[in-house]
C-alpha cells in the first residue's frame, strides 16, 4: 500500500481502501481459509526493487511458518512493472471508486459486518 504526502495522496488513499475493502470481503467469504495480513506498506517513491526485497522476507517467512500460497493484492500499477519477479502472486485491481458502487449493496455488507460485530 503505497503512503505519499504530496500531489498523489488522495489517490494512494483510495488505492488503500479499495483494496482493504476487498480483502476483507474476500476473507469474510472464506473465512477459515484465507489468512489476511496487514498490508504490506512503502513509501510511493521507494524503489521497486527494494520493495520486492522487503517483500520477499515477509514470503520467506510465511512460507517457514506453513502457509503454502501467497498472493498479494494491489492496485498500484508500479507493481505490474515485476510481475514477473513475484512468481505470479500478483493479483492487480484497478481502483473504482466508491461512489461508483451501487449503495444498497455498499450498505448491506457494512450492516451484515457491523451486526457480526456485536453480540
Amino acid at each position: 500500500m503505497p503512503v505519499s504526502f504530496g500531489s498523489e495522496m488522495k489517490n494512494h488513499v483510495a488505492m488503500g481502501e479499495f483494496i482493504t475493502v476487498i480483502c476483507d470481503e474476500v476473507e469474510k467469504q472464506f473465512k477459515g481459509r484465507v489468512f489476511q495480513v496487514p498490508p504490506f506498506t512503502y513509501m510511493a517513491d521507494e524503489d521497486l526493487d527494494t520493495r520486492i526485497e522487503r517483500l520477499e522476507k515477509w514470503v520467506s517467512v510465511m512460507r517457514e511458518q506453513g502457509l503454502k500460497y501467497v498472493f498479494f493484492v494491489t492496485s498500484d500499477h508500479e507493481w505490474k512493472k515485476k510481475e514477473g519477479d513475484l512468481h505470479n502472486m500478483l493479483i492487480w485491481m484497478p481502483v473504482i471508486p466508491f461512489e461508483h458502487l451501487d449503495m444498497h449493496i455498499e450498505s448491506k455488507s457494512f450492516l451484515s459486518r457491523s451486526s457480526s460485530s456485536f453480540p
